[in-house]
Parts: C-alpha cells; sequence; structure tokens
C-alpha cells in the first residue's frame, strides 16, 4: 500500500511521519526547537497543467507524464504556492 492511501490517523502512516522526520532532523542537523512540516506540493497544479486525462489510482500504476510546461504557467503554480512557503520573497 502506497502512503497516498493510507489514512492520515492510522498508526503505520504516524511511524512512517516520525521516522521521516527525525531522518530529516539528523540528515540537516535540525534542532528540537524547530517544528517540521509536510505539507502538500503543487504537484497536483502541474498534473492539471499537463492536462492529462483523469485515471483511476488502483487500476493506472506507474504512470509516465509527458507533455510540456510553458515558464509562464510554471510561475502561475509558483504564485498560486507562495502562502504555502516559507520563504521570505517570491524570486
Amino acid at each position: 500500500m502506497s502512503i497516498m492511501e493510507m489514512s492520515h490517523c492510522g498508526k503505520e502512516f504516524f511511524s512512517i511521519i516520525q521516522k521521516e522526520e527525525s531522518d530529516l532532523r539528523t540528515l540537516l542537523n535540525i534542532s528540537d526547537k524547530y517544528t517540521v512540516l509536510f505539507l502538500q506540493g503543487e504537484s497536483i497544479l502541474v498534473i492539471k497543467a499537463l492536462k492529462e486525462p483523469k485515471r483511476e489510482r488502483k487500476k493506472m500504476k506507474n504512470i509516465k507524464h509527458n507533455g510540456n510546461i510553458s515558464p509562464d504557467v510554471v510561475i502561475e503554480i509558483a504564485k498560486v504556492m507562495q502562502p504555502r512557503s516559507m520563504a521570505n520573497d517570491f524570486s
């Protein structure tokens, strides 16, 4: 089962998140006084920009996406995601 198919309230999901947070803290030397956040990314916006048809996740696995996205669309996606970013400015 993929992590995307797990309940975010389940014990298995919680143990994976705890392990990943611990690994990330060790790798990047993040102290305990900082909180680590796992936020949803922009992938759904990129797939939408590719204008691909909807597919059933359970029937079609390991889909390779192909297509082109213009730089203007990438900038628009970045603007949409900016409020979720921890960056001070958009550069």
